[in-house]
């Protein structure tokens, strides 16, 4: 009888083993599920950026091509050259202001002397 008590005690402790066994294996199971789902949102993700990617690289590739037709560089040598002659005239302008100003200066004083001397 001790026999059968002690049989039937090891049945149950590999009852419950087995049981503990199965409900690890069923939450393994269950996160390999979540990681796959995971898995495939990532997927979706990268499958959007790459394609995401592909587009803004076709349109830079088409910008550069017609930056290239157009001689991108030859404009912005006319456009630092056309700066470099906006610089030399204000240069001269900004000469030709002070001249006119020294000038009447000199005007405003010859006409104020020349009140002084006819008052």
């Amino acid at each position: 009888m001790v026999e059968r008590q002690e049989y039937m005690q090891k049945l149950e402790e590999d009852a419950n083993r087995l049981v503990d066994m199965l409900r690890a294996l069923k939450s393994e199971v269950g996160s390999y599920k979540s990681s796959a789902t995971e898995l495939d949102k990532v997927r979706d993700s990268l499958a959007s950026f790459i394609q995401a990617t592909e587009v803004l690289t076709r349109q830079s590739h088409e910008m550069i091509a017609k930056a290239n037709e157009i001689n991108i560089s030859h404009v912005f040598e006319q456009l630092e050259s056309l700066q470099k002659d906006v610089d030399g005239s204000r240069k001269k302008l900004l000469t030709v202001i002070v001249i006119l100003s020294i000038l009447l200066g000199v005007c405003i004083a010859a006409f104020s002397l020349y009140l002084l001397r006819a008052l």
